[in-house]
């Protein structure tokens, strides 16, 4: 009797514990939330663009967590089965070839799949498109088997150069050289109205199709009266980097190399201060796209010569060509030069944005918009946000930079260094404008 009571006390004890602990988290919870309203005084969904963008995007973001798990599992396992190692230098190079024209002929499949889809006259577009999935999706298999063979010969023959343009010890080049070919996620791009200024990118789900595009970028307008622009790109500079699936072996290498350039600045201040302006941005930008198409184009001279086109020779100038303006070339009678007429085009809207016209410079962009349609360039948008994002990539932008003076900075310290690993060393330590302008004349003495 004594005995049943005492186990009736003991449990009435532990019972009284578990709802205490479990009052005293309520509490602790509702003072939390208390603290946080009376804190901040406007909840973020409501007052921070930041997260309305979010919010607008909701389930169309891109999980990069579980995305880049799955990667790096990936890649350590083709680095354990070191297939590629017994396989003849040309066997190397072929499998390449062939893994560069699956992906070809995945994307040309992918895109007609796209406009499957986006036909509204097309009432049952999986009908429709059944044989197409089945095809892409027989094709996707074969190039998965040959991409565990096709990366590592990549990465090595990339890594090889960079060995020999003296950035590695031995054979070993650091950052070492990691990249993923894999259909990659758009990229919402934002930018205030009044100026061209990247604000916020968020990545979206891969595969997002044009009237889905455009929806959101109505969306951000409408809601948050910001421009926004969602396009596609070459790759990320995570690691290992994230490229693009493409049939174009000379961009392959091309954007490996620009890749693993980030990398190395990332280490650097230079890299750590991408995001601190967005002329640090266009100086990441520009440098990583010089250091891209100079070993890109010498892994392909070595190993698939075939493709090999020489890059033009420097133009001569005198001294004073950094303060000149730029002067483009002359085009025929009937020849519309896109990179000329991007030009203009940004720097009218430059100057109708500061004289705070910003309808007038919108009404100008979709006017010029249809003018590079008529002239077969599919532009789907072009506005603040378009400039802000390709406008960064000053030495490869097509215009898009206008008159900015950082990315023919770039170049001209790129001229004036020598060779790539001193022009890369020499951008290593620079955190500002200001500091690309003083090493730029620091150079030209």
């Amino acid at each position: 009797m004594q005995q049943n009571q005492t186990e009736t006390e003991l449990k009435t004890g532990r019972v009284r514990r578990t709802i205490g602990v479990l009052w005293y988290g309520l509490r602790v919870l509702i003072v939390g939330l208390l603290v946080i309203v009376l804190v901040k005084p406007e909840w973020p969904a409501y007052g921070d663009p930041d997260t309305q963008t979010l919010q607008l995007v909701g389930l169309r973001q891109f999980d990069f967590v579980n995305f880049w798990i799955q990667t790096v599992a990936k890649k350590r396992g083709d680095a354990l089965a070191d297939q590629h190692g017994a396989l003849s230098e040309s066997d190397r190079s072929q499998v390449v070839r062939d893994f560069v024209e699956k992906s070809g002929e995945i994307r040309r499949k992918t895109i007609e799949l796209n406009r499957v889809f986006a036909d509204p006259a097309v009432a049952d577009p999986n009908a429709v498109s059944a044989e197409l999935q089945t095809e892409i999706n027989q094709l996707r298999s074969e190039l998965t088997e040959l991409q565990t063979l096709a990366e590592p010969i990549l990465q090595e023959q990339v890594r090889d150069v960079l060995n020999d343009l003296g950035f590695g010890a031995g054979s070993v080049v650091f950052p070492p050289v990691s990249a993923h070919v894999t259909p990659l996620p758009a990229i919402l791009i934002v930018s205030p109205r009044d100026r061209i200024e990247q604000v916020d990118a968020v990545p979206i789900q891969n595969g997002i199709l044009p009237p889905d595009r455009a929806e959101l970028e109505q969306e951000i307008m409408q809601d948050l009266q910001l421009s926004a622009y969602v396009t596609d790109i070459g790759g990320l500079g995570f690691y290992p980097s994230l490229i693009i699936e493409t049939g174009n072996l000379v961009f392959l290498a091309d954007v490996i190399a620009h890749e693993w350039a980030h990398h190395w600045f990332t280490l650097r201040p230079v890299g750590i201060n991408y995001l601190s302006t967005p002329a640090m941005r266009t100086i990441n930008e520009s440098a990583a796209s010089i250091i891209g198409q100079e070993v890109g184009l010498e892994v392909i001279r070595r190993h698939y010569p075939e493709l090999y086109v020489p890059p033009e020779p420097p133009v001569q100038s005198d001294d004073n060509a950094a303060e000149a303006e730029p002067i483009p070339p002359t085009p025929g009678p009937e020849e519309f030069d896109f990179r000329r007429e991007m030009g203009v085009t940004r720097v009218e809207v430059d100057r109708l944005l500061a004289d705070g016209k910003i309808e007038e410079a919108e009404a100008y962009m979709e006017a010029r918009r249809q003018i590079f349609v008529a002239q077969g360039y599919n532009l789907r948008v072009l506005n603040q946000a378009y400039f802000a994002f390709h406008g960064a990539y000053a030495d490869t932008g097509g215009g898009a930079a206008g008159r900015d003076p950082v990315g023919p900075l770039v170049a001209e310290v790129r001229g004036l260094s020598g060779s790539l690993q001193d022009f890369m060393q020499n951008l290593a330590s620079v955190t500002s404008l200001e500091d690309l302008e003083t090493l730029a004349a620091e150079l030209r003495r």
